[in-house]
């Protein structure tokens, strides 16, 4: 997996700008979930940017989970080897994509 090339979290909304603009730990701003359209509704877009201050922790105990899961014995339960390994390479893919710079793998 690469190294990450994002905004060093914890990432939080702040109340201005109606919740919609994501902060980093000092106060600048990393993401702003305002649309220029009507097809999200203020409560949407807030959402959205509670989810975008979410993704630094998100990424975090997500590439835990990996080491953790790669650490198991799959022997003692052969009907789950082929969704665990699964569960793995998919979250390894996940991670990589999130540290890719540029969005693309």
């Amino acid at each position: 997996m690469s190294a990450a090339k994002h905004t060093p979290g914890p990432w939080h909304v702040s109340d201005v700008a109606q919740g919609l603009v994501v902060y980093d730990d000092q106060g600048w701003a990393v993401a702003d979930a305002k649309v220029f359209h009507a097809r999200h509704t203020l409560e949407e877009a807030q959402a959205n940017a509670r989810l975008i201050a979410a993704t630094p922790n998100l990424l975090e105990m997500l590439s835990i989970c990996v080491e953790i899961l790669e650490k198991v014995d799959p022997s003692g339960y052969p009907d789950t080897d082929d969704i665990l390994r699964d569960a793995i390479d998919t979250s390894k893919r996940v991670i990589d994509l999130a540290k890719v710079a540029g969005g693309a793998a």
